[in-house]
Protein backbone atom coordinates (compact mmCIF):
# COMPACT_ATOMS: atom_id res chain seq x y z
CA UNK A 1 0.00 0.00 0.00
CA UNK A 2 3.21 2.38 0.51
CA UNK A 3 4.24 1.77 -2.80
CA UNK A 4 1.19 2.62 -4.28
CA UNK A 5 1.54 6.20 -2.70
CA UNK A 6 4.78 6.62 -4.10
CA UNK A 7 3.79 6.29 -7.51
CA UNK A 8 0.56 8.30 -7.20
CA UNK A 9 0.68 12.21 -8.63
CA UNK A 10 1.85 14.70 -6.44
CA UNK A 11 -1.20 16.56 -4.53
CA UNK A 12 -2.13 19.82 -5.45
CA UNK A 13 -2.98 22.78 -3.65
CA UNK A 14 -6.80 22.72 -2.54
CA UNK A 15 -6.84 27.10 -2.74
CA UNK A 16 -4.72 29.74 -4.06
CA UNK A 17 -3.90 32.89 -1.97
CA UNK A 18 -6.02 35.56 -3.12
CA UNK A 19 -3.39 38.78 -3.98
CA UNK A 20 -4.85 41.73 -4.33
CA UNK A 21 -2.14 44.36 -6.19
CA UNK A 22 -4.29 47.01 -7.03
CA UNK A 23 -4.26 47.52 -3.26
CA UNK A 24 -0.32 46.96 -2.93
CA UNK A 25 -0.07 49.20 -5.96
CA UNK A 26 -2.32 51.61 -4.12
CA UNK A 27 -0.62 51.58 -0.40
CA UNK A 28 3.16 50.45 -1.13
CA UNK A 29 4.92 52.12 2.05
CA UNK A 30 1.56 50.50 4.43
CA UNK A 31 2.20 47.05 2.56
CA UNK A 32 5.96 47.14 2.86
CA UNK A 33 5.49 47.96 6.84
CA UNK A 34 3.12 45.46 7.79
CA UNK A 35 5.73 42.62 6.00
CA UNK A 36 8.63 44.74 7.97
CA UNK A 37 6.75 44.14 11.28
CA UNK A 38 5.70 40.12 10.54
CA UNK A 39 9.35 39.87 9.53
CA UNK A 40 7.86 38.50 6.16
CA UNK A 41 11.10 39.16 3.77
CA UNK A 42 9.02 40.82 0.49
CA UNK A 43 10.23 43.97 -2.06
CA UNK A 44 7.07 45.86 -2.36
CA UNK A 45 8.49 47.74 -5.32
CA UNK A 46 9.34 44.65 -7.13
CA UNK A 47 6.04 43.38 -6.66
CA UNK A 48 4.83 46.67 -7.99
CA UNK A 49 6.92 46.90 -10.80
CA UNK A 50 6.68 42.93 -11.72
CA UNK A 51 2.94 43.18 -11.60
CA UNK A 52 3.30 46.60 -13.76
CA UNK A 53 5.02 44.56 -16.41
CA UNK A 54 2.71 41.30 -16.35
CA UNK A 55 -0.13 43.61 -17.19
CA UNK A 56 1.59 45.36 -20.29
CA UNK A 57 2.25 41.47 -21.39
CA UNK A 58 -1.18 40.69 -21.02
CA UNK A 59 -2.42 43.92 -22.65
CA UNK A 60 0.18 42.87 -25.20
CA UNK A 61 -1.41 39.35 -25.61
CA UNK A 62 -4.51 40.65 -26.28
CA UNK A 63 -3.79 42.84 -28.84
CA UNK A 64 -2.36 40.22 -30.78
CA UNK A 65 -5.01 37.84 -30.37
CA UNK A 66 -7.21 40.47 -31.11
CA UNK A 67 -5.17 40.86 -34.60
CA UNK A 68 -4.94 36.94 -34.83
CA UNK A 69 -8.75 36.50 -34.68
CA UNK A 70 -9.42 39.13 -37.00
CA UNK A 71 -6.81 37.72 -39.57
CA UNK A 72 -8.76 34.35 -39.42
CA UNK A 73 -12.26 36.18 -39.56
CA UNK A 74 -10.95 37.82 -42.96
CA UNK A 75 -9.78 33.80 -44.25
CA UNK A 76 -13.42 32.42 -43.35
CA UNK A 77 -15.76 32.31 -46.26
CA UNK A 78 -15.07 31.71 -50.29
CA UNK A 79 -11.94 32.22 -51.86
CA UNK A 80 -11.78 34.82 -54.61
CA UNK A 81 -10.85 33.42 -57.80
CA UNK A 82 -7.08 34.15 -59.08
CA UNK A 83 -7.85 36.63 -62.16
Amino acid sequence: AAKANADAAPATLAWKAAIDFKRIKENPDAVQANADKRAAPCDVAKVCETYDRYQALNRECDEIREKRNANAKSMKGKMEPDV
